[in-house]
């Protein structure tokens, strides 16, 4: 048995592909995970996120066909790689196709077609609680909100195969609005336990690695995660930006032994890294080790600015503070200035409130089990009215 899964385009997306077939894995002893990657910017982009690249090598099979695209009659080239993979998926049994969003491509539609006779195929998007969002995009009655740069995509003949799998019953509104269907709730993979077992174990080891440092020589840890949607959400400048982050750096790095993580995307590197520099300061190094690890690592966690990301770290069971500030009429849906209060994270929405933050020592956490509670959270079950 196999879980042939086609690589999503958005690197997002294996945040909850990845972690989910480690659990699938883990639960179906049976069933071997294979990805297969057809774009090399994103197969060289998740390369550089350790955790889940190492995921991927220890325990999963994958296939790098990007080169496909640099040559000529790529159609034809295409279709000669996926016909062993179809021909498997049409005589074997019980096997699982994983599919991002909508079975559109020619790729998903082939190996669907394949796998429709004797498997099951799935749909899925990436993780976040997604119930905050309708409030965001829709009116009362679930039409769409025409708003400049802030436009919610709908979706027109969601194509689920055998499910639509999504985190929690509480999406389920927010998603139907967006135009998609058939859902099977699986919960937030990155409460799996086969997850959290493997960051626990694994992500010291792998951080050493990656920056050439020893975590154990530092007697404090403090990650500062960077969104990319900072500019969207807040409507904010680069300015607005690496204010922040200088007061943010200018306060951490006065603590002797500490040492501060800085997540960010590929977009914003060389800025970054040049204005770092200039910063000279010590102990401070960019990682793409994944928000889980961070977090698992960290005695706090800051995002600039709002983001899901907010869930690994809640996962892991770290103070979460949000540098953020939105305006007017997102403040009248959002009154408290974010779209996660209910689960208990700090608000820093002006420099005031967050260099108290930074000063402060000890920053409370809501605990794992309302955590869970809350998010709606469920365990992978595999039976007839979840996944099979």
């Amino acid at each position: 048995m196999i879980c042939l899964a086609v690589a999503p385009s958005r690197i997002g997306s294996f945040d909850f592909l990845i972690p989910f077939l480690l659990e699938l894995k883990e639960k179906k002893k049976s069933l071997k995970p294979v990805i297969l990657f057809f774009d090399n910017k994103t197969f060289l982009e998740l390369k550089k996120n350790i955790v889940l690249f190492e995921i991927i090598k220890t325990n999963f099979i994958y296939f790098n066909f990007s080169f496909i695209s640099y040559l000529p009659f790529k159609k034809i080239l295409k279709l000669i790689f996926l016909l062993p993979f179809g021909i498997y998926l049409f005589f074997k049994k019980k096997n699982i196709l994983m599919v991002r969003v909508s079975i559109v491509s020619f790729t998903e539609k082939f190996l669907s077609y394949c796998n429709s006779f004797n498997g099951k195929t799935y749909t899925y998007i990436s993780n976040n609680t997604y119930n905050d969002l309708f409030n965001r995009y829709f009116d009362k009655k679930g039409k769409s909100l025409k708003k400049n740069k802030d436009n919610v995509t709908l979706i027109e003949n969601h194509v689920s195969g055998d499910g639509f799998l999504i985190n929690s019953k509480k999406a389920i509104k927010f998603f139907t609005a967006k135009g998609y269907k058939n859902f099977k709730i699986v919960g937030f993979p990155h409460l799996y336990n086969s997850f959290q077992k493997f960051i626990k174990k694994n992500t010291k080891r792998l951080i050493n690695e990656e920056l050439k440092i020893n975590l154990k020589d530092y007697k404090n840890i403090e990650t500062i995660l960077v969104n990319k949607f900072w500019g969207r959400w807040s409507s904010k400048n680069s300015q607005w930006f690496y204010k922040r982050l200088d007061l943010l750096l200018n306060n951490l790095s006065k603590e002797k032994k500490k040492l501060i993580l800085i997540r960010t995307y590929p977009i914003f590197y060389e800025d970054l890294n040049n204005f770092l520099k200039k910063k000279n300061l010590k102990n401070i190094y960019i990682t793409y080790a994944h928000p889980s690890s961070l977090s698992f690592v960290s005695k706090k966690v800051y995002a600039i600015a709002q983001s899901s990301v907010f869930i690994n770290c809640l996962s892991f069971q770290v103070p979460y503070v949000e540098i953020s500030n939105i305006n007017k009429s997102q403040r009248k849906m959002y009154p408290k200035g974010s779209l996660y209060p209910s689960y208990k994270i700090y608000i820093a929405d002006n420099l005031t409130k967050l260099k108290k933050l930074i000063l402060k020592k000890k920053l409370s956490y809501i605990s794992k089990k309302e955590f869970i509670n809350r998010i709606g959270h469920q365990n992978l079950k595999l039976k007839k009215d979840n996944i099979s």
